[in-house]
């Protein structure tokens, strides 16, 4: 057990890596107890974009990191090999072409990159979960007194009280949920075009907590709305996007504005709790520019 992870990054080292600005350390700032940006410091990625426990479940009744070495090392793995092989093709002057198993691969992984971080949900969304099952564990047993006096269920109204048994068992079900593929998600997924947009010299993107960020341009940032495109910045130049594009009018590497760089940047900002960036002056613009606290909706 002493060898158990018990550090999880929800933003892998990998895709840190990109957005380095002095060997292993990136510019990063993170909101404080205030709701406001610190002032960016330079921190090792070791230190950055974790969370204890993140993906910890239990197995056999005990804490186990089976989802973060087997699912999201095996994730984390895959983005360290395609993410370095996509920047070189822009190197070269010219833009990866994902097909197939390849293509799929990619969207899918940013549709888990931007549910995995701590910022797709509520702080309190475990804790309620857990007592939720807690709950109706115990009101099934109202009423049949060969029930109600054992020692299991005993235990299970002790455990109404501990709100970090509680929060272990939501974080149980809604890890094992992350992880576990939707048929209907993937079909959807599959709708996407995967196209490129690259930042105009002097401008970057930047990094945040929120990773992979579904934007409404207008309407809902819904899945399943014909507006809604997905940011996932791979480099200070280059985004990931996905966006419907049935009749393939959009190029596959789009040249992106300068106000609209901006105008994600802030959006990535505003709607997270942690922020990274090669560049200090970008970062300090930022923080200076976002509201108190993240918005309320979910990204």
């Amino acid at each position: 057990m002493s060898s158990r992870s018990k550090r999880h990054h929800f933003v892998p080292k990998v895709l840190q890596k990109a957005f380095c600005a002095d060997g292993d350390r990136i510019w990063y700032a993170a909101r404080d107890a205030t709701g406001r940006y610190s002032r960016p410091e330079l921190r090792n990625t070791e230190k950055t974009f974790w969370e204890r426990n993140l993906y910890t479940v239990l197995e056999d009744g005990l804490p186990s990191d089976i989802i973060e070495k087997r699912y999201f090392g095996t994730l984390d793995d895959y983005l360290g090999k395609i993410i370095p092989d996509i920047t070189k093709h822009f190197a070269n002057r010219e833009a990866p072409l994902l097909t197939g198993d390849d293509l799929n691969g990619f969207r899918e992984a940013m549709f888990v990159m931007a549910t995995r971080t701590p910022d797709f949900i509520s702080s309190d969304d475990d804790l309620v979960t857990g007592r939720e099952l807690v709950q109706g564990v115990l009101s099934e047993t109202q009423g049949n007194p060969e029930l109600e006096n054992t020692p299991e269920l005993r235990k299970l109204t002790r455990e109404l009280t501990d709100d970090a048994i509680l929060r272990a068992y939501g974080r149980n079900i809604r890890v094992r949920a992350l992880v576990k593929p939707n048929p209907k998600i993937i079909a959807t997924l599959k709708e996407f075009s995967l196209r490129w947009s690259i930042a105009p010299e002097r401008h970057s993107y930047i990094l945040s907590s929120l990773i992979a960020y579904r934007i409404g341009n207008g309407g809902s940032n819904g899945l399943g709305s014909p507006s809604m495109e997905m940011w996932m910045p791979i480099s200070p130049k280059i985004a990931a996007v996905l966006v419907r594009d049935p009749e393939n009018k959009i190029p596959l590497a789009v040249r992106d504005q300068r106000d609209h760089v901006r105008e994600i940047n802030e959006f990535a900002a505003r709607k997270s709790r942690q922020i990274a960036s090669d560049s200090e002056k970008l970062l300090t613009s930022l923080c200076n520019a976002a509201p108190i606290a993240p918005d309320s909706d979910k990204p």
